[in-house]
């Protein structure tokens, strides 16, 4: 990346601002206070500019909702799944505000919608009063006749069910002239009509509360309940086609649905336009904007400026210390897709590695292991490259179908490798295909695991190379040796000893080689822990420091510290007895007695305990790569379960085939209707773990030993879309 600069007059900035913007070169970025430029006034402006935009795009956005749900929806599983974009020239996107007169869609659209929404809550309303109407269609007694006169009152109301017996005998008992009439009975809840003498009205509402009596009241009905719904269920009709009618002009409207989605995307590309102008320094006469750009693309702009030579100015830097710089990922077409992938666990930082070329290739093995079959790989790579081809979808849509597609392709590969062909027994397979396989992972599951183990030292291994690479260049000399090289030395050994060990005991190959490996990888574990314990703490750091300035200070005739004599006296004495340690305990045992009994009468002794401490926690530290190398294993897991799954729909298919009693063409078609589906069902769920788990093994045991990401991607002034998709003209 290159900060590049640009000074022009100001007559030309919106024409110079529309060009960046069509060519998508420079992220604008604020000019700093430093700069002697005064913008207050055409920040506000521009500021002023984008928020009314905003509005408008808030509108374009109501409108293309309202729109959308007015559509029907689309046939297709797969087509139903995508969503509808547009595919437009530059040209009519350019010109979009002339050709649709959005104002007067507006006004429709916010006119059909208020009155749509009030039809809706009418009919609604409706709704609900014909379901209180429901309980009372058998009584026949019109609503306006349910009123108090001098000596008779009608009350109707509901009860739980069970108190209605309860009720009645109180009734009969207390008030015997009182008749309650079950009018209906739903859900345990009993509406009833009581009829009863007026002078009784407080004793009987006292009796009817207490059983949990609740009174019903029509106040703005007057018929009787069957002719009230009748006459809602007229009206609900009526609001129906009125619904109907408007529905059917919104119908009409989304033929403008298209031409308002490209105008949403149009104005928030003015938006994004103005927003970068907010961000120009300017004078009485001149603009100045300040930005990042590829530096490959440095002779592109100066091209595009050209026919502004004679009033502008421009020119290239490079990024100072404590600039955030973006940052690109530009790679290899083949590697594009997965760089997908590394955006979802973040950028890296602009001084840091891109890990996506190492990571493709880890990630491409790893998900052809987890699925592992020849048949489903192609089946995955044939649908997605049909999906490709079949559906407008954007580029980024795109990438994730070519990333599943080669995941189809490694899946191929690995089932030819292990005889995996739609969980076919491997004994079935015709001989060439027996005799392409290299193992199988069903008869040799322990060799396939130790594949996988093997396969995770080598992705950590790279892990921590990467790590070495990056502290080397940035000069942390100390880092890269005594912590990473020292890590690295350890799982090497660590996996020469591990190897050995096996071939010995679980394969019995008792040979001098694997005999001599074993003790190889031992003694250069054992030698490189130590090494890595006393230099990764700093302990022989202290010590040369400890000699130079006891040392030095003699040599510049300054006075010696009697405690950095005897310090360097101790850490002499225990680096030689170390020494000899390696191949005789006694000697060990003796450094380690000095270092301790020292430790206590001298601070340098003190000093380097204190950092042998430290060392050994960082040698505990790396007893996390056990884990790592074993987290591994999930890969045979999954490739064997969707072998054995899919041999298991295979071996139930077969059954049929051969005990159907409708003879061999109906028994062939039953097994291919029971096998189809539950193949494609084998191949969804496996696709998923088959992606998450090489994912997880990216993300957490390769990423955490070198990855810091932290960047922030580049964005360039442009028009960027999510809803569009842009053709060539």
């Amino acid at each position: 990346m290159k900060k590049v600069f640009v000074i022009a007059h100001r007559h030309d900035q919106t024409a110079i601002a529309d060009e960046l913007q069509e060519a998508g070169l420079i992220e604008i970025s604020e000019i700093g206070d430093e700069e002697d430029v005064s913008r207050k006034s055409e920040e506000k402006l521009y500021t002023c500019r984008a928020d009314q935009l905003g509005l408008e795009v808030t509108k374009v956005e109501y409108v293309t909702s309202f729109l959308r749900r007015a559509k029907p929806p689309k046939s297709g599983m797969i087509s139903g799944l995508v969503k509808d974009r547009p595919v437009v020239s530059q040209n009519q996107f350019n010109n979009i505000d002339k050709k649709l007169d959005f104002e007067s869609l507006y006004k429709q659209c916010e006119d059909l919608d208020a009155r749509l929404s009030t039809l809706q809550r009418e009919e609604q309303e409706l709704s609900v009063k014909r379901e209180s109407l429901s309980p009372w269609q058998s009584m026949k007694i019109r609503f306006d006749q349910i009123k108090p006169s001098k000596y008779f009152e009608l009350i109707i109301g509901q009860i739980k069910s069970e108190s209605v017996e309860k009720l009645i005998e109180i009734l009969d008992k207390e008030h015997p002239e009182t008749d309650l009439s079950v009018i209906s009975q739903k859900n345990q809840i009993t509406s009833v009509a009581i009829f009863f003498f007026t002078p009784h009205r407080g004793a009987i509402e006292r009796l009817l509360a207490n059983n949990g009596f609740e009174r019903v009241v029509f106040q703005d009905l007057k018929m009787t309940a069957a002719e009230e719904t009748a006459s809602i269920d007229e009206r609900i009709q009526t609001v129906k086609e009125r619904v109907l009618v408007l529905k059917n002009e919104v119908l009409e409207l989304t033929k403008y649905s298209r031409d308002a989605a490209i105008l949403a995307d149009w104005l928030k590309g003015r938006q994004a336009r103005y927003i970068a102008q907010s961000k120009f320094g300017q004078t009485d006469s001149t603009f100045v904007l300040q930005g990042w750009i590829e530096e490959r693309k440095e002779d592109v702009l100066a091209k595009l400026l050209k026919g502004h030579e004679a009033i502008v100015d421009f020119s290239f830097a490079d990024p100072e210390v404590n600039d955030r710089v973006p940052v690109l990922l530009r790679n290899h077409r083949w590697i594009r897709p997965f760089e997908t992938l590394t955006r979802l666990y973040g950028m890296p930082n602009y001084n840091e590695l891109d890990p996506t070329p190492i990571m493709a290739v880890f990630f491409f093995l790893f998900f052809g292991m987890s699925l592992g079959d020849f048949g489903y790989g192609f089946v995955l790579t044939a649908f997605c490259l049909w999906l490709k081809k079949r559906l407008v979808i954007t580029d980024a849509g795109r990438e994730w179908l070519t990333l599943f597609a080669l995941g189809g392709v490694s899946s191929g590969i690995v089932g030819v490798l292990t005889g995996g062909y739609f969980g076919l027994n491997v004994e079935s397979l015709p001989g060439a295909l027996q005799g392409i396989m290299v193992i199988n992972p069903l008869e040799q599951a322990f060799v396939f695991l130790m594949i996988t183990w093997g396969l995770g030292v080598i992705h950590l291994m790279a892990g921590l190379s990467i790590e070495f690479w990056d502290s080397w260049r940035r000069r942390q000399f100390a880092d890269a040796i005594y912590m990473t090289l020292g890590k690295m030395a350890i799982l090497s050994f660590a996996t020469v000893a591990g190897s050995g060990w096996f071939a010995l005991t679980v394969f019995e190959k008792q040979s001098a080689f694997y005999v001599g490996l074993t003790s190889i990888g031992v003694s250069g574990l054992g030698l490189s822990s130590l090494v890595f314990a006393v230099f990764s703490g700093g302990a022989f750091a202290l010590y040369l420091k400890t000699i130079a300035r006891t040392v030095g200070r003699r040599f510049e005739k300054l006075k010696v510290e009697s405690e950095d004599i005897i310090g360097a006296i101790i850490l002499l004495t225990f680096l030689v007895l170390l020494a000899v340690g390696m191949s005789e305990t006694v000697w060990g045992l003796a450094a380690a007695a000095l270092l301790f009994v020292g430790a206590f009468v001298n601070k340098p002794a003190r000093q380097l305990l204190i950092s042998l401490f430290s060392g050994l926690y960082n040698l505990y530290g790396m007893t996390t790569y056990i884990g790592d190398v074993l987290s591994y294993s999930r890969l045979m897991a999954l490739g064997l379960a969707t072998f054995l799954i899919g041999f298991a729909i295979n071996t139930i298919a077969s059954l049929v085939v051969g005990y159907s009693p409708w003879g061999l063409p109906i028994g062939i078609l039953l097994a291919l209707v029971i096998a189809i589906p539950f193949h494609i069902f084998n191949i969804v769920i496996n696709l998923l773990g088959a992606f998450v788990h090489p994912l997880r093994l990216q993300f957490v045991e390769f990423f955490g030993k070198f990855y810091e990401n932290g960047g922030r991607a580049f964005k360039p002034l442009s028009f960027e879309s999510d809803n569009l998709i842009f053709k060539e003209e």
